[in-house]
This record gives structure tokens, C-alpha cells and sequence, in this order.
């Protein structure tokens, strides 16, 4: 189970919510435990991978479970115009209609109308399908953009990560980038961590546990595949090294700021 799904299945246990995840570093004790709760109506939540569902014995499982709702959490995913497009997303809605056509929501911080058309397309959704879309603006967000030249982008850099109130997140384009900033702040002195697809997965899940517990004043350095389900409220930086691919991008990864409510930056240098 990755952190991610670890963190969140832990919280949900803290208020009283049965859950569990099933991941990749899950042992087969462990794989059984958790279906046998799932086959006895302990669970009530139960987190998995949309490439699980490609496996036809654990489709046969589910056919089974008596399912109440599935829910698709990162769902710009199944959109090839989205930002983190990812083909396991594309087919669950033949995936789902095999399992009877339970109901369905479909969760995402960020959708243009043309990606919550496939969306709802893709998972096989009614038409009149509600549709509930609200503004992504946060009044405790500052927004700024910072001009960048040469060598003047690493020391804007460092300046703004000694300044700014920490845990905070450096958000790169590269991973070459992600290590030469790493190591930059590391450098100066700044407590920091990474995150890169370069890594291994034990080596991504340390560093995110570290990042992620209670209390931490640290900052984050990495490639946009960290943050999808990050719920860490008091994330005070959001800062963009480099320009993300879309717009959209920007919007779901600045928006991991404050979501405590308290004042928070998002800044990109450019």
C-alpha cells in the first residue's frame, strides 16, 4: 500500500470509518485479510488502483462484494486533454458496466466542460447526471507571479524558501531539476525533501511519510507526480520553479495550499 492510500486509510479509521487500501506492497496475507473483511461487510471503504481492475479475478471478487457506489477520485485522469492522463482511467466504464453499473461520482479539483463531458462519456453516466462545479477560488490564497531571468531564478529561489513559512512545496518540471534545486536547498541549510519518478518506491513513500506527518516544517521538491490526494491542510508555499503544462495544472497543484483556511502563497517564477 502506498503512503498516499495509507494516509488516508488511517484517517478514516480515526473517525471510526472502516477502510482499507489494497497496493502493490501489500503481501498475500495481508491481500486476504483485507478481502475476507470485504466478503464479511466490515469494510466500508475499500482503495485500489484503477489498473486493479484490469485483473478479472478481482473483478469476480467485486461481482460479488454487493457494491453500493463506486467512486473515481482524480477523475480528469480518464481525459487524454487532462493533465495526468492515464489509460487505466479510460477503461473503467467497461470495467464498471461488467460489474452491473453501480452508482457512480466522479471527484476532481479541476475539469474543463470539454473533460467533464468525457468524463462522464468515459464512466458510461447518464446525460442528466448532476453535476456540481464551483469555483476554484480561495480568498485565503495569494496568487504571484515573479519574472525570472538566467540566474536570477535560482536565487529568487532561495531567497523565497528562507523566507516564506514552512512546510511548503517546490514544484519542478524535471527531475534533473528536482535534484539540483534539492540540492540547493540542502545546501543552504533549508530541511527538504524529494519526490521523482527517478526514485524508488519505497524511496518516494519515505520521503512523503516524512513530509507528511504532523508538525513538519519542511519543504517538498518535486515533479507534478506528487500531490494527487495529498491532504496535508497546512501547506503555507505553493512554489512553481517552472511554468506547469496547463492551466489546469496550475490550479490543482497551487490549490494544495491552506486548506486550513489560513493564509497561504502560491507563487510561480517565470
Amino acid at each position: 500500500m502506498g503512503a498516499l492510500v495509507k494516509d488516508q486509510v488511517d484517517a478514516l479509521r480515526r473517525r471510526g470509518i472502516e477502510a482499507a487500501g489494497l497496493g502493490s506492497t501489500l503481501d498475500r496475507e495481508g491481500y486476504r485479510s483485507v478481502m475476507q473483511r470485504m466478503r464479511s461487510g466490515q469494510l466500508r471503504l475499500l482503495y485500489v488502483a484503477p489498473e486493479r481492475l484490469a485483473t478479472s479475478r478481482f473483478r469476480s471478487f467485486l461481482r460479488t462484494a454487493r457494491l453500493s457506489l463506486i467512486a473515481v477520485d482524480e477523475a480528469h485522469c480518464i481525459s487524454e486533454w487532462g493533465h495526468d492522463f492515464r489509460p487505466a482511467y479510460q477503461r473503467l466504464g467497461v470495467q464498471l458496466r461488467a460489474l452491473g453499473r453501480p452508482p457512480v461520482l466522479a471527484l476532481t479539483a479541476t475539469a474543463t466542460e470539454k473533460v467533464r463531458e468525457m468524463i462522464v462519456a468515459s464512466l458510461g453516466m447518464r446525460e442528466s447526471a448532476h453535476v456540481v462545479n464551483v469555483s476554484p477560488h480561495r480568498s485565503n490564497l495569494a496568487f504571484e507571479v515573479l519574472s525570472c531571468e538566467g540566474d536570477m531564478r535560482p536565487r529568487a529561489l532561495i531567497r523565497l524558501v528562507r523566507r516564506l513559512r514552512r512546510p511548503g512545496i517546490v514544484y519542478c518540471s524535471t527531475r534533473r531539476d528536482v535534484d539540483e534545486v534539492y540540492g540547493m536547498l540542502r545546501k543552504f541549510g533549508v530541511p527538504a525533501h524529494r519526490y521523482q519518478g527517478g526514485m524508488t518506491a519505497t524511496e518516494r513513500n519515505t520521503e512523503q511519510e516524512r513530509f507528511m506527518r504532523s508538525g513538519t516544517r519542511t519543504v517538498m521538491v518535486a515533479t507534478s507526480a506528487f500531490g494527487l490526494g495529498i491532504d496535508k491542510r497546512d501547506i503555507r508555499y505553493i512554489l512553481h520553479y517552472q511554468a506547469p503544462a496547463s492551466l489546469e495544472q496550475y490550479v490543482q497543484e497551487a490549490g494544495r495550499a491552506g486548506r486550513d483556511g489560513k493564509k497561504s502563497n502560491c507563487i510561480l517564477l517565470a
